[in-house]
């Protein structure tokens, strides 16, 4: 599939999780407790036309497998389980926490991504730059704080399932306010820019600063 998706997009570095480019962006999570992963994750349905995302999935919380996380991956920091599901194909935006995120995959996907340390935020972000990232099914990816990064994209015509793990309260609405087009503060701990084609990004006054064709994985 890999090789696939090379030629399918010949504009787009792709990576995969044990190229030595990928670590400044994440690392493979090879103790990961993937055995314990809920089944209703495992199983759970793909919409057919949109994108997905839940923050926090009760649930999947009040598991033996939650407590693992915490301890094991987060310093013991209060974690929510969410996930993100879908059929999206783009690069639409980037986004980026002040703590690592996990992702963990039902179904094979590639993520797009940047690094803050080669790019000016609060200037231009040229999506040329961007490369994807190849993350096969049933893999625990730890995503670092520095890497931009949104939606997964699909590889396959059924779409893509992943779990997003964090620190509790990320994703939540701001208490104060919204946030600014100088701090890109867009919900707790997410801070975010858009490329103009996004239009719900947009919408909401998330700032344009992704500048170039708006990215598509390609795979068949």
């Amino acid at each position: 599939m890999f090789e696939q998706l090379k030629s399918k997009n010949s504009g787009i570095e792709m990576l995969q999780l044990e190229d030595r480019e990928f670590e400044k962006y994440g690392t493979e999570l090879k103790d990961f407790p993937l055995n314990e992963l809920p089944n209703s994750f495992l199983e759970d349905e793909i919409p057919e036309n949109n994108t997905t995302y839940i923050p926090s999935i009760s649930d999947w919380e009040n598991t033996k497998f939650k407590k693992e996380v915490e301890n094991n991956f987060f310093g013991q920091l209060p974690i929510q389980i969410g996930l993100c599901k879908g059929h999206n194909q783009y690069l639409n935006g980037f986004e980026f926490h002040k703590t690592s995120e996990i992702i963990v995959t039902a179904t094979p996907l590639v993520l797009l991504i940047q690094t803050l340390q080669e790019v000016d935020i609060q200037k231009e972000v040229l999506t040329e730059n961007s490369k994807g990232v190849f993350i096969p099914a049933l893999k625990a990816v730890e995503i670092y704080s520095t890497t931009l990064h949104l939606a997964p994209c699909k590889v396959t015509d059924s779409g893509f399932n992943s779990m997003i793990i964090l620190p509790k309260g990320t994703n939540e609405e701001l208490e104060t306010g919204r946030g600014s087009a100088e701090t890109l503060l867009f919900k707790k701990n997410k801070w975010a820019i858009a490329h103009r084609d996004h239009k719900k990004f947009v919408e909401q006054n998330v700032p344009v600063r992704i500048v170039g064709e708006n990215l598509k994985i390609n795979y068949k």
